[in-house]
């Protein structure tokens, strides 16, 4: 079986009010999808995970570079493949955010081909069922702490155990109700995001206190930082959040920032998430190693496809760190 042809689509959005995600214009919304065609008739779908804000264009033109370097290659080589696209780059063996997303693009189409080929799906190829079903978590958002409790009861209507809470707007902005001085004075956009970090970090544990008394102690609550706010008012919001059994915080540190885990761990007992901003697998391996956190959330269409998202999976067996895969809503159903 050969690799014979690479199809790149670029798949916008057709909604005039869409408003990508709050990441810019609609312009910048653009999921990239690639189907690598063989001589056997079989084809295979990926994803590059770069579909908002600013970045897609530079993907498309990797993906271009790399369908060049995969004609010819038998798609059932995928680890070999795998090393191949990377080596090739040169300047992108560190492995930035526009190389892995394209490479993950590649490598889920890869796995896509093999799963055809054999006649199983992507689970059977990595070893089999070893559970009957994964818990899923949904959004509970709102203006107050009050019409967030009420978010969390329906949701808990639907069957839902697992909750992120946040208030404000997505990513827990603070307040959305104050306009800030600075646009009051005449600067900055219309579409400038603006986020009172005082606000935030006062409102998040009363959130928390108001959804536990309001909503029980069954329903496993989680929130996202979104790495919005100074390292150490981070440690100190976290630290209020123990008397309400946070299932997980994600993202209270930036890439840059992660020396900060290991003061974090030593400061509190809050199981902590982190990943979808690492764009290579080697920045897993000290904090894993460490166990500076509890679950890696890695975004497989961009640390570089299914092949090395394993991998990390795997490193987790050895320390006890669980997997809570990151799956945006900017990817499309590929």
């Amino acid at each position: 079986m050969k690799i014979v042809s690479v199809d790149i689509m670029k798949v916008p959005s057709e909604d005039p009010s869409f408003s990508g995600n709050g990441q810019g214009s609609k312009e910048d919304w653009c999921p990239l999808v690639i189907r690598i065609n063989t001589d056997s008739d079989i084809s295979g779908f990926g994803e590059a995970g770069l579909a908002y804000g600013k970045g897609w264009r530079g993907g498309y033109g990797m993906l271009q570079d790399f369908s060049e370097v995969i004609i010819g290659e038998d798609p059932l080589n995928i680890e070999k493949i795998w090393d191949k696209l990377l080596n090739t780059t040169y300047w992108g063996i560190a492995g930035g955010v526009v190389v892995n997303a394209a490479i993950s693009a590649i490598d889920i189409a890869l796995w896509d081909i093999k799963g055809k080929r054999a006649g199983m799906p992507l689970y059977q190829l990595l070893g089999g069922k070893v559970r009957f079903a994964v818990p899923c978590y949904t959004h509970a958002n709102g203006r107050t702490p009050e019409e967030v409790v009420e978010s969390v009861k329906s949701i808990q209507a639907k069957g839902f155990k697992y909750i992120r809470i946040q208030q404000g707007g997505y990513g827990a902005v603070g307040s959305i109700d104050q306009k800030p001085d600075f646009k009051v004075a005449g600067f900055g956009g219309e579409t400038d995001n603006y986020m009172n970090e005082r606000v935030y970090l006062k409102s998040i544990p009363k959130l928390f206190e108001a959804v536990r008394k309001g909503c029980g102690e069954e329903v496993e609550l989680l929130h996202d930082i979104h790495e919005r706010v100074q390292p150490m008012d981070a440690i100190n919001m976290i630290k209020q959040l123990e008397d309400y059994r946070p299932f997980f915080i994600e993202d209270p540190f930036s890439p840059e920032n992660m020396k900060w885990f290991k003061q974090l761990r030593q400061s509190t007992t809050v199981p902590i998430a982190m990943g979808e901003l690492f764009n290579n697998i080697n920045e897993f391996l000290e904090p894993m190693v460490n166990q500076w956190f509890d679950y890696i959330r890695i975004h497989v269409s961009q640390i570089g496809g299914v092949t090395p998202a394993m991998k990390v999976a795997r490193l987790g067996e050895w320390f006890n760190v669980k997997t809570a895969w990151h799956g945006p809503g900017d990817v499309s159903p590929v």
